[in-house]
């Protein structure tokens, strides 16, 4: 039975994108520091998940649209401001550099609760974790003993101040297929559904 790689989503803008994108010029730098490779996230791809569900069997995929449409019907608009960089799960032992915000919106942690609950049933894996918006910037590497190097932090001359605060606007929210592994490395966008 053929599935797809799907999660839920709100994108970036294409100029906050653009401006996130710039970090990528500090990889070098970051990984001699660091002491590990780096892999940043293609800048187009920058987004803020509020669902991951795995594999879905093609015939669900009109279950989950129309769930999905359920959850956001009626819901407003709202934005998030990301004010951190942190790595998850920790500075001891990163596999990503996300950007975070100190204070999630009540209707943001809403809606959140809504699109996963509705669409629970389709997960390949359960996830019962707290809502964490957030945005992965980049992914390290899982290379064995790379966390006895030491606790990471971020240098003063990444100029954070360029990027943060970010102020993310939620006008949609989106279903996306990914296309990792299947010789593409990309997002398709089923269906978006406004605010």
């Amino acid at each position: 039975m053929s599935t797809r790689r799907l999660f839920v989503g709100t994108f970036l803008t294409p100029e906050q994108q653009q401006a996130l994108g710039s970090l990528k010029g500090h990889r070098d730098d970051l990984s001699r520091l660091w002491h590990r490779k780096l892999r940043f996230v293609n800048s187009l791809k920058l987004h803020m998940t509020w669902i991951f569900l795995g594999d879905v069997e093609e015939e669900n995929l009109a279950a989950v649209t129309e769930a999905l449409a359920e959850a956001t019907t009626g819901r407003k608009r709202s934005a998030i401001v990301y004010d951190g960089i942190d790595f998850w799960p920790s500075p001891g032992k990163p596999r990503q550099l996300v950007m975070t915000s100190r204070a999630v919106p009540d209707e943001m942690v809403a809606l959140a609760g809504e699109i996963r609950r509705s669409l629970k049933p389709f997960a390949a894996r359960p996830d019962d974790r707290a809502f964490r918006p957030h945005i992965t910037l980049l992914r390290f590497d899982s290379a064995p003993g790379a966390h006895a190097r030491g606790r990471l932090s971020l240098p003063e001359d990444l100029h954070l101040e360029r990027v943060l605060p970010l102020a993310h606007k939620i006008d949609d929210v989106s279903l996306i297929e990914s296309h990792l592994g299947s010789g593409q490395d990309e997002y398709e966008v089923l269906k978006s559904f406004p605010l």
